[in-house]
């Protein structure tokens, strides 16, 4: 059992996924970050991980892991869809892709190239 302490929470946390290789935890708030934990071993890794947005009032609603563990899809306030690639840390794409806040997102299969989002538009 590992006890994780949140962050840096706009209001509460949003949106959390757990990784496919069982080996992470991810959390969303309404924050320009997600932030990465450990779930395993004594060291406690816990990294913020900054989506750069271009808007001040900023959230990832959605967050996923994709199927191989080496990036995190989010679905934000400002109508966009993210891509972070964890290796490189860094946002590796901000799509427009919604007229309002994208409330839902998720990778089609095992492939990392194939998502769908859901927004309230």
């Amino acid at each position: 059992k590992k006890t994780i302490a949140a962050r840096d929470i706009g209001w509460s946390i949003i949106s959390t996924d757990y990784s496919p290789d069982k080996d992470s935890l991810i959390y969303s708030s309404w924050s320009n970050y997600v932030h990465l934990c450990n779930v395993n071993g004594e060291a406690e890794v816990h990294e913020p991980l900054d989506f750069r947005p271009l808007s001040r009032r900023f959230c990832l609603f959605s967050i996923q892991f994709s199927p191989n563990s080496d990036e995190i899809l989010g679905g934000s306030s400002d109508n966009c869809l993210y891509l972070y690639d964890i290796a490189k840390k860094e946002r590796t794409h901000r799509i427009s892709a919604h007229g309002n806040d994208i409330n839902a997102v998720c990778f089609a299969n095992s492939s990392p190239y194939i998502f769908f989002s859901g927004s309230d538009d």
